[in-house]
């Protein structure tokens, strides 16, 4: 067995370098603060060893054309398990998709799964790096989940050069994981029946954060010799990059999918507290949490006295605690001194049946209209795990858009806090309100902190006007096109269908009332929906005319769908599969000022 040397990755740290067939392991972060550096095991020579070495784990095996034939040579590593897969022996099983499993059975008599992808036709479609890793991560991402301990994923070298794509391999993997949504509404039952049997008991516990994470616990190399792969470190790096995304995808479609009567206001504000709690006790407690409700916060606050008028008119025909303004301020930039702190909002409409313009047939989806708010927390997870330099406020409006009592009617007339006048022209457009009060108090925060407000970027699922205008890709909207179209074609590196469309002055004209000073449908309903919503949040917050050009907006309402032909794996997700996490995560790195 040859040493191992050390080798300088991208970003200057190092990382020890991979020669054929070792197995590098990725330790995921864990509740405890566990290291996520990697290291190295001895080299597996054959396929005994390899399974051996990994004990109730399974292996994936990728295979394009190139390393099906260095597979077959007997002196490559896991050549052995190929060939008894190929000829039959030990005990074999098509799973579709271009995947096949051998059982085989170790010298102590355990038995190992070694999961062979075929991943040959994915070379007709190589110069397509979305298409590549979607069609493979939505393919090894399921195996990966077999075994409680975690999998070994083995690479062919080939793919090792593409570091984009190892990046994106991660994320499909995250993509294609299913979420143990069954076991939580037991763990609710469960809990529930304890709470009404014992007086005083402690709140329902949904969190399962440690469920939603990737469970690739290995990597290891396809490769013809035993010469050390080129950019090993930078491999690892990508592949901690794509997981770490993985990870923030699938606690943000977990969250989705959770139905209104378990996802309550009170209990996503209880999640956002613990999702701060849980980074900060690994990295280095660099996000503070600030809750304004129904109740003064230690300042003193709540929504009322901060006259969040627009936030608290939508909330008020719920029988739910609320409206919630949750800010998280995470500070990663090095600078001293005043800070020019970014923003990125999340609309968590935990259920919206319309108001008193009641949805009908279309409120059975209604529960997934808090995913702007679990994008933004899933983004905030990845930013925070990666170390992004940046200073950025994640706010949340959370809030429920019900047919109570005291629900808003049309043509009501409220007070936001910007001190704007609004006129319900639709009590269903109720999300383009909450956030334009959110956007307006956090730059107040800002100013208060004695900082300067950066750029902003909004997610919501606002409109139903987005599928119309995009089909069931992501409109990015701006004042500012050039900065919309950069932000689409940065995120559809990551994997995810974006579109830019421009907004300009005509639908900010086209969002004034008759009575008020704004209207929230506007004078001409169903002419240009998506950026119409997104002009009347910046006239509602009253951003200046230069902040406002430096705003983005995220329409999710196109991506959170069950309608065939959507180009996510929705077949296994009832509402999100994450889309919009890689785009915020994006905007942060290479967006946020």
């Amino acid at each position: 067995m040859s040493e191992v040397s050390p080798q300088m990755n991208a970003n200057g740290s190092e990382h020890p370098v991979l020669s054929a067939g070792d197995v590098t392991e990725l330790v995921t972060p864990l509740a405890d603060g566990s290291t996520k550096t990697p290291y190295v095991t001895p080299r597996a020579a054959n396929a005994a060893e390899a399974l051996e070495a990994n004990n109730k784990r399974s292996i994936v095996v990728i295979l394009t054309r190139e390393s099906l034939k260095r597979a077959l040579d007997d002196n490559a590593p896991f050549s052995d398990l190929l060939a008894d897969h190929v000829k039959g022996r030990g005990s074999k099983r098509k799973l579709g998709n271009g995947v096949a499993t051998s059982t085989h059975r170790t010298e102590n008599g355990n038995a190992r799964k070694v999961h062979f992808v075929n991943a040959a036709d994915t070379d007709k479609i190589k110069d397509d790096r979305t298409a590549r890793f979607r069609n493979i991560g939505a393919t090894v991402g399921p195996l990966l989940y077999e075994f409680k301990g975690g999998s070994t994923l083995v690479i062919p070298a080939e793919l090792v050069d593409d570091l984009e794509f190892l990046k994106g391999l991660g994320q499909g993997i995250g993509n294609s994981t299913a979420t143990p949504t069954k076991k939580v509404f037991a763990d609710v039952n469960k809990a529930k029946r304890k709470a009404e049997s014992t007086e005083g008991s402690s709140p329902v516990n949904i969190h399962k954060i440690a469920e939603v994470r990737s469970k690739v616990r290995s990597i290891g190399v396809l490769s013809d010799s035993d010469t050390v792969v080129d950019g090993a470190g930078e491999m690892v790096s990508c592949l901690q990059e794509g997981e770490g995304l993985a990870r923030a995808k699938a606690l943000t479609r977990f969250l989705t999918e959770l139905p209104a009567n378990i996802l309550t206001t009170s209990v996503f504000v209880d999640t956002v507290s613990r999702v701060v709690e849980t980074l900060n006790a690994q990295y280095d407690n660099k996000l503070e949490l600030q809750i304004f409700g129904p109740d003064q916060d230690l300042s003193g606050r709540t929504t009322k006295s901060l006259r969040m008028g627009l936030l608290n008119s939508v909330h008020q025909g719920s029988t739910m605690p609320g409206p919630y303004m949750i800010r998280v301020k995470y500070r990663g930039g090095q600078a001293d001194g005043q800070s020019t702190v970014s923003r990125v909002v999340g609309k968590t409409m935990i259920f919206d049946d319309g108001g008193r313009a009641n949805k009908g047939k279309f409120a059975g989806d209604m529960k997934a209209d808090m995913g702007g708010g679990a994008t933004v927390l899933g983004a905030m997870a990845a930013i925070a795990e990666a170390g992004t330099e940046r200073d950025i406020d994640f706010c949340f409006a959370v809030c429920a858009n019900e047919n109570g009592d005291s629900a808003r009617r049309m043509d009501d007339v409220m007070l936001a806090a910007s001190g704007k006048t609004v006129e319900e022209g639709h009590t269903d457009a109720e999300g383009r309100e909450a956030l334009a009060d959110v956007v307006h108090v956090s730059h107040k925060l800002i100013d208060e902190d004695g900082d300067k407000v950066g750029s902003t970027l909004t997610v919501a699922t606002l409109t139903g006007a987005a599928v119309n205008s995009s089909g069931h890709r992501i409109p990015v909207v701006s004042f500012n096109t050039s900065a919309a179209r950069l932000l689409a074609d940065e995120t559809a590196k990551t994997g995810e269908y974006t579109q830019s469309l421009t907004a300009d002055h005509t639908d900010t004209k086209a969002m004034k009332g008759a009575t008020a000073d704004l209207n929230n449908l506007g004078a001409k309903p169903g002419q240009r929906g998506v950026t119409k919503a997104y002009a009347f949040i910046h006239a509602a917050a009253d951003t200046p005319k230069e902040e406002a050009n430096d705003t983005l907006h995220l329409d999710i309402a196109s991506s959170i769908s069950k309608e065939p032909g959507h180009p996510t794996d929705v077949a296994k997700h009832q509402f999100s599969a994450g889309e919009g996490v890689g785009a915020v995560v994006t905007w942060a790195d290479k967006f946020a000022s």
